[in-house]
């Protein structure tokens, strides 16, 4: 598969990407209905909240291209020494064809380069996020009571945790 991956640095001063691009970013998320979804907890709001978050020094994002087009993105935070927390997003046209699954691949392969787990949490009722990180090889370990906050809800909720390490992904190759 033809992806690239675009990581957010900034070089003697000079970011990969533009603030206005980012943000519009954020504007996609909402333009395909993944706002919701992927900021579930509310931490970000908006495309100013999304752009700083990016822009963040404990955070580590990629836009991901597909025959030279944004098709997803993801970011690494809560960055430790061993591990990393990761979210992943695929817009609607690599939908349904393997493409979001070799994304998503790729995307474990970047993370484990820098740490030796990666872990998701997701809202144990997004069983089409668990399936897929499935399928891209994260290991699911349990149901946690409490694990997340939904601001739709506002209250803690169950989460579902899952991680991949560079064995699992070793294992596959």
């Amino acid at each position: 598969m033809d992806f690239k991956f675009l990581p957010y640095t900034v070089i003697d001063g000079i970011p990969s990407m533009s603030n206005s691009y980012i943000k519009g970013i954020y504007d996609r998320c909402v333009e395909s209905g993944l706002e919701e979804i992927l900021f579930h907890d509310g931490s970000i709001n908006d495309a100013d909240d999304f752009m700083n978050h990016v822009t963040n020094l404990g955070t580590m994002f990629w836009a991901i291209f597909y025959r030279k087009k944004m098709v997803g993105f993801f970011w690494l935070n809560r960055l430790e020494k061993t591990h990393a927390y990761c979210h992943f997003a695929a817009f609607p046209e690599i939908w349904g064809r393997g493409l979001a699954e070799e994304a998503g691949k790729q995307a474990m392969t970047i993370a484990l380069k820098h740490f030796s787990m990666i872990i998701g949490m997701i809202p144990a009722d997004n069983q089409v996020a668990i399936d897929y990180l499935g399928r891209v090889g994260l290991t699911d370990l349990a149901d946690v009571p409490n694990l997340l906050w939904s601001k739709k809800l506002e209250c803690p909720i169950t989460g579902k945790l899952m991680c991949i390490t560079r064995e699992d992904l070793h294992e596959d190759l």
